[in-house]
């Protein structure tokens, strides 16, 4: 009796596919239209998201090489960098040395940094220099002697660089100078023998809630075009905060043009702690 009833059910599944078979394949059918048009109509979204966001995705990808080397510069310290190197004739026995270095980083500070100018090839001595982080230092050496009709060729060599990573940039002092009342102008002498023709003064002012110590302000003669025809440089013991001090110590033998302008450079050093002077 048992097989003849499940005999009876598969005559009967067999007898309703067969009697319903375009049914089920229009069930099919409309089954797979059905997967295929949501497919469809997925891809045509998310097109439709990329094209939407296509700039803002350009702009990260193209931000990608900067995020990796901002990561590399957190890691290791780029090298301080020498920006401009000249000699300029001071007289017919001795020349001037300007040289710009600059600390590209943004959290690395160069606690010390041992160096060494040299005039042809022959050394002027080694010094030391601190740079915070992107701090330009422009350094000067005075009447070296040279006799050539050329200028000298002039090169930097860093020794050596103890770096620092700053935790946190903004402690460090503030720095803010004003420079007031600055002229140029021709010295006249009765004295045939007078050796000065030029000469430069300016008021200097720290805007600074610090003093800082051993300062050297510095001074380079310049056109429109950056070619330079004079620099000088006066070091100062220390200026307190908001002080201003009157500066007429930069003179030179020979007269410039009118084009020549006055730059008023200060270097100062803000990692020292006993070179800063801080309010009680």
């Amino acid at each position: 009796m048992a097989n003849d009833s499940l005999s009876d059910k598969n005559i009967t599944r067999g007898y309703w596919v067969a009697t319903h078979r375009k049914q089920i394949r229009l069930l099919k059918v409309s089954f797979w239209l059905l997967i295929a048009s949501i497919s469809v109509g997925t891809f045509f979204v998310f097109v439709c998201i990329w094209l939407f966001n296509i700039r803002q995705t350009n702009m990260i990808w193209s931000q990608i090489p900067e995020q990796i080397l901002n990561i590399n510069s957190i890691r290791q310290p780029q090298q301080i960098a020498i920006t401009r190197k000249k000699a300029v004739q001071y007289n017919d026995t001795s020349v001037d040395i300007l040289v710009e270095m600059h600390n590209p980083n943004t959290i690395w500070a160069a606690t010390d940094v041992m160096y060494e100018i040299l005039v042809d090839g022959r050394t002027t001595g080694q010094e030391h220099a601190t740079f915070s982080p992107l701090q330009e230092r422009y350094l000067i050496k005075t009447q070296i002697p040279f006799g050539g009709q050329d200028l000298p060729t002039v090169s930097v060599n860093i020794i050596d660089v103890d770096w620092k990573k700053m935790v946190d940039v903004s402690t460090l002092p503030d720095v803010h100078w004003g420079i007031n009342e600055l002229k140029s102008f021709p010295i006249h002498s009765a004295l045939e023998d007078f050796p000065f023709r030029t000469g430069v003064s300016f008021t200097l002012q720290n805007k600074s809630v610090y003093g800082f110590r051993d300062i050297d302000v510095v001074v380079v003669l310049e056109d429109e075009n950056k070619n330079v025809f004079g620099v000088g440089r006066v070091s100062l013991s220390e200026i307190t905060s908001l002080e201003s001090r009157s500066i007429d110590a930069f003179k030179w033998p020979n007269y410039f043009s009118s084009s020549v302008i006055p730059q008023i450079f200060i270097n100062v050093d803000v990692l020292t702690e006993d070179r800063i002077i801080r309010k009680l």
